[in-house]
């Protein structure tokens, strides 16, 4: 069984590699937010992601334990593998960057709790979750994201700010068991 470190260090390093899928999130399932001059990588969601895979993605699929994550949640919530990749960095725009956020990513980011709180008690997930910062799974997972799509709900759009609520509700702390 592979230890956390290098579950980590494999999920780093996949979400600083090339992925056209960057290039393709674009028309009504997304809307761009969050918008600054430096880059974003959020490595906190990749080894989530990653350590999903590890626990209940293909052990016969030859791709790395982050791929394997995404592909669960992607077919758990019925979306595509792109929607639940780009949450994982701000990507360049303009002299800068911003998020590409899709409307579905409070079902996606409930879906990686869930996932997470099944396995909350293993060594590896027990190891992600005392380096975190902070208990709550939605600081833990998109922090930086989530005060971007507040700020962009104030444009009054109906499904962001329906996202930003929805997103709001998720308040489901480490160690939570109800």
């Amino acid at each position: 069984m592979k230890e956390y470190t290098e579950i980590e260090r494999d999920a780093i390093r996949e979400i600083d590699k090339f992925d056209v899928d960057d290039y393709l999130a674009f028309g009504p399932n997304y809307f761009s937010c969050g918008w600054k001059k430096n880059t974003y990588y959020n490595y906190n969601y990749a080894v989530a992601l990653a350590l999903i895979g590890h626990f209940y993605g293909d052990e016969d699929c030859s791709n790395s334990d982050y791929h394997k994550g995404v592909k669960y949640i992607a077919d758990a919530v019925g979306v595509s593998n792109r929607m639940v990749k780009i949450l994982r960095k701000k990507l360049k725009h303009k002299n800068g960057y911003w998020f590409k956020t899709p409307y579905k990513t409070a079902k996606i980011i409930q879906k990686v709790i869930d996932k997470l709180r099944e396995c909350e008690q293993e060594n590896n997930v027990n190891d992600f979750l005392k380096k975190c910062d902070c208990t709550g799974y939605r600081e833990i997972l998109i922090a930086e994201q989530f005060v971007a799509i507040k700020k962009a709900s104030e444009g009054r759009r109906k499904k962001v700010v329906k996202l930003a609520d929805d997103l709001k509700n998720i308040t489901v702390k480490v160690g939570d068991n109800a």
